[in-house]
């Protein structure tokens, strides 16, 4: 399997806003990184509910009209989160939390970087 390419996901969808759920089902099924093992592993979409939920919580994704019924859903908006929930790297510790505490600095501050 090919690592998914957020520009060819993004050239399947041709309207970045569809009026139906089933409509953004459709394109997000043609969607490589709908499928990739990142996005797998770190969110659990098996079902339309699921779909549902993850667009609903996504800022930007799904805006509802009168009567609760979806005025547009936007698909970049959408991919883009697939593509950063997929391949972003979690941020850095910290150094004091990845080294660990010595004997004789324990509740002292780290002494201070080498200046070469």
């Amino acid at each position: 399997m090919s690592t998914p390419s957020f520009s060819a996901d993004l050239a399947i969808t041709e309207n970045h806003n569809v009026t139906q759920f089933y409509e953004a089902m459709c394109y997000i099924s043609k969607w490589k990184v709908s499928t990739c093992a990142p996005l797998k592993h770190r969110v659990q979409l098996h079902t339309d509910a699921d779909w549902l939920a993850f667009m609903e919580a996504t800022p930007g994704v799904v805006e509802r009209g009168e009567g609760g019924s979806f005025k547009s859903i936007n698909l970049k908006v959408l991919l883009r989160e697939c593509y950063r929930l997929a391949f972003s790297m979690p941020p850095s510790p910290l150094v004091s939390y990845r080294s660990p505490p010595s004997a004789g600095n324990v509740g002292k501050e780290m002494p201070p970087s080498l200046a070469i």
